[in-house]
């Protein structure tokens, strides 16, 4: 099959390599840069989802937790182990037994053969070791494990993949709309000309892979979806620190979390969430600035203050929101068959192969089906 797909994120790329691999000629159109936006304005985790437990998502995070093993297998360069201590304090909304029978439950749902399992700490040994760490009124302290990616090393090495399996990758190549027979208007550059021009082609099968455009990109084709998605803007700072221990810590006076980890020789700390919409500016908001580093001082013994933050980025984290789906809200993904099209909904970087894989599946029985016909 003639295959389309449109967004050149995480999740878009993963569609194309496995459509290639399984024989399809692929076309894929991002209107910027090969995973310029969402998917290099992550917290560089390659995760299980520890706190989506609390909302009793054991399912997603035991196929996350077997993807996390996938990608430290696959490729070590790139991706590696992190371990990550979890205080309780005495104003800590969560129970330390409850966090700890949370751990216990994260390492049963799937049995790393790479990663150690989580344990309780001994405070004493943390007081000496971690210096930069406040531990007055500290209770407990618990550690596991994820990984950490580096980012700009995998997207590399994924694209070059993409090239060696022939996939068409138009870089700079916005898509205005589409239809539900397979034809799409795009903008291209024409060789020669500095110019963009409005080009059509028209596909076996088209798959909408835009991530938070996805509802856009269906509004501007005035093609109706059961689905909506909530846009969350995750916003991140990195200070010129260097960073010894990682750190999963609650946000003072909430349940909600962040984190603090090392990134080469600074410190990242995030994320926040505002809820935007598709056509504000993708910016961090001195409020959100403010919010990090208060809720870091809580947490460690020498203050942060503004002049160390040499840098901050920020991104859309696409979250499902339906009154048909259950899946209301979630970091999952789900995909919605309109003809010739497919639009996928949802997803993360830890899950873009097994969303690929998924989708693969639906290709080939779309495909099943249309020769039945």
């Amino acid at each position: 099959m003639k295959i389309g797909i449109i967004g050149g994120g995480i999740n878009g790329l993963m569609i194309a390599l496995k459509l290639s691999k399984n024989g399809h000629k692929v076309t894929l159109f991002e209107k910027n840069k090969l995973l310029s936006g969402t998917s290099m304005a992550t917290s560089k985790l390659i995760h299980g989802g520890l706190r989506y437990l609390e909302n009793f998502q054991f399912f997603f995070v035991k196929e996350s937790l077997e993807e996390r093993e996938w990608w430290l297998k696959k490729y070590p360069e790139h991706v590696h182990p992190i371990k990550i201590f979890l205080p309780i304090y005495q104003e800590s909304s969560r129970n330390e037994n409850i966090v700890s029978i949370g751990l216990k439950l994260y390492d049963f749902l799937f049995s790393s053969k790479v990663l150690p399992r989580s344990k309780k700490e001994n405070i004493d040994l943390i007081s000496k070791k971690h210096a930069e760490l406040n531990t007055q009124n500290l209770k407990s302290i618990h550690s596991y494990y994820d990984a950490m990616m580096d980012d700009i090393g995998l997207g590399n090495q994924l694209i070059n993949e993409a090239k060696d399996s022939e996939i068409e990758l138009l870089e700079n190549s916005p898509v205005l709309a589409f239809k539900l027979d397979g034809s799409i208007d795009y903008l291209s550059f024409s060789k020669g000309e500095g110019a963009q021009k409005k080009s059509t082609e028209t596909f076996d099968l088209l798959i909408n892979a835009a991530g938070p455009w996805a509802k856009k990109i269906l509004d501007d084709s005035s093609i109706a979806t059961k689905y909506d998605l909530d846009l969350i803007r995750g916003s991140h700072i990195l200070i010129s620190r260097s960073c010894e221990h990682s750190y999963i810590l609650e946000i003072p006076n909430s349940k909600r979390i962040f984190f603090v980890l090392p990134f080469r020789s600074n410190t990242l700390i995030g994320t926040t969430e505002i809820e935007q919409s598709i056509d504000e500016p993708i910016v961090m908001k001195n409020s959100e600035i403010e919010y990090l580093i208060n809720s870091y001082n809580k947490y460690f013994s020498q203050p942060l203050n503004r002049t160390e933050i040499v840098g901050e980025y920020s991104g859309l984290r696409p979250l499902i929101s339906s009154d048909h789906d259950p899946v209301s809200k979630s970091r999952d993904f789900t995909f919605e068959k309109n003809q010739r099209v497919i639009n996928v909904f949802g997803g993360k970087w830890t899950t873009s192969r097994l969303l690929a894989s998924k989708l693969a599946k639906l290709v080939e029985k779309s495909s099943i089906e249309s020769n039945g016909q």
